[in-house]
């Protein structure tokens, strides 16, 4: 479930026209439950999520300031995907990639978002800390010397 705000009369009417051909208007009952409920009583979840995230931010940035220092953490403006500087590796997009793929570890590759994302990977923290652990464990493990 899902929705837009269109202030655009222009742009509402045309989507609205859009969206009505294949019946993709049809919202899931239990999608659109779900939704309301997370507006109407998430709040208490949501600073707990915020929380979590932010402990997991400040675990990855521990974790490649003691373990890892050649990687630089990007904080995050609104996200819990992290970008990591790996450049001073000194690693081709492509090696740097295939030795993370080899670890077990699929990172975003920065290049996917422009020539000027070289060198640099997308972490998702959005996720329990025993599989954020293991993951940077096993980058750690992929870029020994």
């Amino acid at each position: 479930t899902s929705y837009l705000v269109i202030p655009n009369k222009r742009h509402w009417v045309s989507y609205e026209r859009e969206m009505r051909l294949p019946h993709l208007h049809m919202g899931n009952i239990f999608g659109t439950v779900a939704l309301e409920a997370a507006y109407t009583h998430g709040d208490e979840w949501l600073g707990q999520l915020m929380q979590y995230l932010e402990a997991n931010y400040r675990f990855l940035e521990h974790f490649f300031k003691e373990q890892m220092g050649g990687v630089k953490v990007m904080h995050p403006d609104a996200t819990y995907l992290i970008w990591l500087d790996f450049s001073e590796y000194g690693l081709t997009d492509e090696a740097l990639n295939q030795k993370l793929i080899d670890a077990g570890v699929g990172l975003n590759r920065g290049v996917q978002f422009g020539k000027q994302g070289k060198g640099f990977m997308r972490i998702n923290i959005g996720c329990p800390r025993s599989i954020l652990q293991e993951a940077l464990q096993r980058i750690q493990q992929a870029l020994k010397p």
